[in-house]
């Protein structure tokens, strides 16, 4: 019994010392066409806690059980075990939605989505990612029953990397968040030149709020930033 009990204990405190993580990659051209109707999605990596290396195999096992029974992640596909500082970590790839809808008004598809929305006063675009709370809730209540430990995303701060592949320069205002490892607090406009890229993590608060699970909530929005063709129309020049 106490062999057991102190397995137990083990895999339960070396998951709680691991942080999950989330990434994904927005390219400016997926987001224009949008306006045309299209039906795009974009790959959106989620590391979960191993408790090392050497249990990659096993752990790989007991997630894909739990990715069958969940709600929103059947379609959670293996891509490695890495470690990351002091972390070791089991990564996955979902593709999710990409929709031109109001985000406050529309119902969620899946579990998470990057959704465009044009504002009809000025020719810009807010660009924001949601989160299905209920889901995420299903998915910790069947990894604490399977892992003895609870799954909390809300501490992920998710790095979203903004890649301008149009063949014009692109504007973007970006606040509360982490551009390039630094912070943005104010308003700010960055200018993008083709095949430029920008580094953008949600702040703390934001995925808190964002990626907190409850079996109540059907859906949250984070705003990534604001996007458009002209300057102008974001500074009020």
């Amino acid at each position: 019994m106490l062999p057991r009990i102190a397995m137990i204990i083990g895999i339960a405190l070396a998951l709680a010392a691991c942080n999950a993580s989330i990434s994904t990659e927005i390219y400016l051209a997926d987001i224009d066409e949008l306006s045309g109707g299209k039906e795009l999605t974009a790959s959106v990596m989620i590391g979960l806690p191993i408790s090392g290396q050497d249990d990659c195999a096993e752990k790989k096992q007991r997630y894909a059980k739990v990715f069958r029974k969940s709600k929103g992640f059947k379609d959670m596909e293996f891509v490695r075990c890495y470690a990351d500082g002091y972390d070791d970590l089991a990564e996955y790839e979902l593709e999710v939605p990409m929709r031109l809808v109001d985000p406050e008004t529309t119902s969620m598809i899946d579990a998470f989505e990057i959704v465009r929305y044009d504002d009809p006063d000025t020719d810009s675009s807010a660009l924001y990612l949601r989160s299905n709370p209920s889901y995420l809730c299903d998915l910790d209540e069947l990894i604490s029953d399977e892992f003895w430990q609870s799954l909390d995303l809300s501490g992920a701060s998710p790095q979203i990397v903004i890649t301008n592949d149009l063949r014009d320069t692109q504007y973007l205002i970006l606040e509360h968040v982490f551009v390039n490892g630094a912070p943005v607090i104010e308003p700010r406009l960055f200018e993008m030149e083709r095949r430029d890229s920008l580094r953008v993590a949600l702040s703390n608060v934001t995925s808190a709020w964002v990626f907190s699970k409850s079996c109540a909530i059907r859906k949250r929005s984070a705003l990534v930033g604001i996007w458009s063709t002209d300057a102008a129309s974001l500074t009020g020049d």
